[in-house]
């Protein structure tokens, strides 16, 4: 039975949970679209993390450059990362067309408004030549973020 919790409700990062393995499902189509670009593939990742690129078998290869862009710089371990602080609503620092990939797993339904995750998701289809834009899927049976059964569905607010 325990064996059956963690799987289900361990963290994505963990590579024998579901979550992980959904997300390498997706990276299999990611990987399939990427193959037909020319390189070199220059790619932003706004929000993401050096594991997940390591993970996804991405590290060391030379002919993708990844900018791993959040509020902080973090140290990076492979030369084609570079780690950059910003913010996901206002890439003002980069011109239109800079990345061959704008791509963002799972952070635009952090910035908990509509306004601010549209003023992201313009920001990535200006940067980008192509954007891969994922967000959990509200309906399926598990909420992601707290990993309850149907918690997104609660109230947001007790009514008065």
């Amino acid at each position: 039975m325990r064996k059956l919790f963690n799987w289900v409700f361990d963290e994505s990062s963990n590579s024998n949970s579901l979550g992980n393995q959904f997300r390498q499902k997706r990276m299999i189509f990611f990987k399939k679209e990427l193959e037909k670009l020319p390189k070199p593939i220059k790619i932003l990742d706004v929000g993401g993390y050096e594991d997940f690129w390591i993970n996804a078998g991405l590290n060391d290869v030379g002919s993708i450059h990844i900018t791993i862009l959040n509020l902080d710089a973090r140290e990076t371990h492979f030369q084609n990362f570079t780690s950059v602080d910003g913010d996901a609503t206002n890439l003002s620092k980069y011109g239109d067309n800079t990345f061959d990939i704008a791509f963002s797993n799972s952070v635009i339904e952090h910035l908990y408004n509509e306004n601010q995750q549209r003023k992201m998701a313009k920001e990535a289809m200006r940067v980008g030549k192509n954007f891969y834009v994922q967000t959990p899927n509200k309906y399926f049976i598990i909420e992601p973020h707290y990993l309850l059964p149907y918690f997104q569905f609660l109230p947001k607010k007790p009514n008065s």
